[in-house]
């Protein structure tokens, strides 16, 4: 028993020899040849700096010159405040980083922007450029932007918000870049001022977004005429949409994935993009006059569904008729949210059934959540995986059903439940170790303090309960019940003296 217990100590000890050996090695090695970093060449340092913060990198390249050179050769991307003062420095900066392949310039919105000039600067010092992002910058016109795309005719992703060019600027640019596939355009005011169509060009777009456009279906002509369309997205702009989508849903043969979020349609326009059999993403939010028809529609059509998001403004106009159609139809769900949706047991239980690819669900804002629906989902759900509950009346009884069901389940978060405690959360992961439950409760519940304290403390001791994570998104801050879990454990790991 004693050499068994020595032979590890004995082996421990010999690999520390080893390695001061190798240090050891390796200074005097540094002493006699001086600074080895410097026989490194400018690639292997590039793939270094490549791992490093923009912040570390701009420090880096002020340790020598070779660092210098090869920091400059290595960036890639760029980003500037495009104020008008930028103008002067524009062809030493492009000149230190010639091989940038994505740049981006934004300015405030009070302070005078780059010009005409200064874009057309980026269009000639730029020869590696791919991608560009321009954000308030009013100053630069359509002659600006036209002007620079025939400079820049390698160009594949454009992005412009709140810019002083319109719909002549688009179209040269369109026109000129055959190999722009991603094009994002947010608050161009000036499209009012010239409302001329916007035409597909020479690119083959594969990627469309309009946010907070006034003039929106200038694009009708551009979004009719890119056959190659796979991803449209659609926010804030105003207008009456069902006539729009009834024009172009035939032309959108291609499109995998449609979000659109307040917009004035209904379900004319959910009838009309039901034609796009290869839909697999679909996010609606926020929409006027959307039912179960129109869903409906989309679940009989479109049957290759891998996410749906259904946030319905009108609570209860989304029931059991679409959801049951969706169960039916889209066997390929990996991916369910609906907020403000009557969901029963009878839809879910179909969904669980067909779908037994469902890995993520959330329900939010439903009165017709309750244990009952939970209880469906812990049974039925074989390959769920991550669960999000908010603003649903459910109960412990409800939460206590994932303590035996869904065997795959590995994140449950619970938000402003006022019927789920603190009790619940900690017996449910003392009694399921692999599983992370969440739970942010409504600042008005009450509940005995000290109670939650010493459950937590059993469970801390039982080395069971962990920091409660976020389901679909990490920005989540700490509440009540999450500073008494914090607390219960820094009580246990700094007692009080006797």
């Amino acid at each position: 028993m004693g050499q068994a217990s020595s032979s590890p100590s004995v082996a421990v000890q010999q690999a520390l020899r080893e390695r001061r050996h190798l240090i050891s090695d390796a200074l005097s090695g540094a002493q006699e040849h001086g600074d080895l970093t410097m026989q490194l060449s400018d690639e292997c340092l590039a793939c270094i700096f490549q791992k490093l913060s923009p912040k570390d990198r701009n420090v880096c390249s002020l340790v020598c010159k070779q660092w210098h050179r090869a920091e400059s050769k290595a960036r890639d991307r760029l980003a500037l405040k495009a104020h008008h003062s930028l103008d002067a420095v524009m062809v030493p900066l492009f000149s230190r980083f010639e091989y940038v392949s994505c740049l981006s310039l934004k300015c405030s919105r009070k302070e005078s922007s780059i010009d005409d000039e200064a874009i057309l600067l980026v269009g000639r010092h730029c020869n590696h450029l791919t991608r560009l992002k321009l954000k308030s910058c009013k100053a630069i016109s359509d002659y600006g932007i036209g002007q620079f795309a025939k400079d820049c005719g390698s160009l594949k992703k454009f992005s412009c918000a709140s810019c002083g060019f319109g719909s002549s600027g688009l179209n040269m640019l369109l026109q000129n870049c055959p190999k722009l596939v991603d094009l994002s355009v947010k608050r161009l005011r000036r499209l009012r001022d010239n409302p001329e169509a916007i035409f597909p060009g020479a690119g083959k777009l594969q990627r469309l977004c309009l946010k907070e456009i006034m003039s929106a279906h200038l694009f009708g002509t551009l979004i009719a005429g890119s056959k190659n369309i796979h991803t449209l997205v659609l926010a804030r702009n105003p207008g009456l949409w069902d006539q729009f989508f009834e024009l172009i849903a035939s032309h959108l043969s291609e499109l995998v994935e449609l979000h659109v979020e307040t917009l004035n349609m209904g379900d004319i326009a959910l009838k009309a993009l039901s034609m796009c059999s290869k839909l697999e993403i679909l996010h609606v939010a926020k929409v006027a006059d959307c039912s179960d028809h129109g869903y409906t529609a989309i679940a009989n059509g479109c049957r290759n569904l891998r996410k749906l998001h259904i946030d319905d403004r009108k609570m209860g106009r989304i029931g059991d008729e679409s959801l049951l159609a969706f169960g039916r139809n889209s066997v390929e769900l990996q991916e369910l949210v609906l907020i403000g949706a009557n969901v029963s047991v009878r839809s879910l239980a179909l969904i669980a059934s067909n779908c037994v690819k469902l890995e993520r669900m959330a329900l939010c804002n439903s009165e017709a959540v309750g244990d009952e629906e939970l209880v469906c989902i812990a049974e039925k759900c074989g390959s769920l995986r991550k669960l999000c509950i908010k603003n649903c009346p459910i109960s412990d009884r409800g939460l206590a059903a994932f303590a035996c069901g869904c065997p795959s389940l590995l994140k449950v978060k619970v938000k402003k439940c006022k019927d789920i405690t603190i009790a619940s959360v900690t017996w449910l992961q003392m009694n399921r170790a692999t599983l992370v439950v969440s739970l942010d409760g409504p600042p008005g519940q009450a509940e005995d303090h000290v109670a939650r304290t010493e459950s937590v403390r059993r469970g801390r001791e039982a080395g069971l309960i962990r920091t409660p994570t976020s389901l679909f998104c990490s920005r989540s801050t700490l509440n009540k019940n999450r500073i008494v879990l914090a607390a219960g454990n820094l009580l246990r790991k700094f007692p009080k003296p006797s």
